[in-house]
């Protein structure tokens, strides 16, 4: 079965990456949120996508010029905060749900494998960035991880780049993903997160046979796949 994976909790529906999104991406019936990882002024992990907060918040500036306790005076929109990982962790523990943690700034890897770690919860967490190298050195020192290599469009060999990288997991747009694609993945043991939000593309890539759908819209990825499965 398709996993559905609310991106940035439930961003087509409530601010991305806070904690309403996450529990109204559960609520719809999706496995998996996604979450942006940053590192504040005190080095403490928060769950924000830019490297400033301006575009999500009523703040100014970059996140590593605050303090925790100065993001949390900021509106995240809908009189959300900015929450950290170990809010996320806590949900985590309560609901069940897993999570694709994306990792934003080399100089977090570290904190973040060792919260991860730490709170015995890699069974339940997809470590995935743009930085290629860092993924290839991260399952060289803890292959039990699970990671997965974002791209921005679709390369030559992805296989051959998922294996140079170790990754569990290729995570790319719909645009760039074929019938081919998902047999020459799966033939070699990789998966496939692909990003989608309108409902016919959604469709296609379910038909196609990718392991989860990335999207804004987490209702409607659930909705089609659970509609999809009963018999005719």
């Amino acid at each position: 079965m398709v996993e559905v994976c609310g991106h940035r909790g439930c961003a087509g529906i409530e601010p991305e990456n806070t904690m309403r999104g996450f529990k109204k991406a559960i609520e719809s019936g999706a496995e998996y949120v996604g979450a942006d990882v940053r590192m504040t002024k005190d080095k403490e992990l928060v769950l924000i996508h830019d490297s400033s907060v301006d575009r999500t918040t009523n703040g100014h500036g970059p996140v590593r010029s605050y303090e925790m306790k100065e993001l949390l005076t900021l509106d995240a929109g809908r009189n959300e905060r900015i929450p950290n990982l170990l809010e996320l962790y806590y949900l985590m523990k309560q609901t069940g749900i897993k999570v694709e943690l994306e990792i934003k700034e080399p100089d977090t890897v570290k904190s973040i494998i060792s919260f991860v770690r730490k709170q015995k919860i890699s069974d339940m967490v997809i470590l995935s960035s743009l930085w290629h190298d860092i993924l290839k050195g991260i399952k060289e020192k803890h292959p039990g991880l699970v990671t997965g290599a974002v791209l921005l469009c679709r390369p030559v060999d992805p296989v051959s780049l998922a294996k140079d990288c170790g990754v569990d997991y290729l995570l790319m747009n719909c645009e760039y993903v074929d019938e081919d694609l998902v047999y020459e993945c799966h033939s070699n043991d990789i998966r496939l997160i692909v990003n989608a939000d309108f409902p016919e593309d959604i469709l296609r890539m379910i038909r196609l046979g990718v392991d989860m759908i990335n999207t804004d819209y987490p209702d409607i990825a659930v909705e089609i796949r659970e509609r999809l499965r009963k018999p005719r």
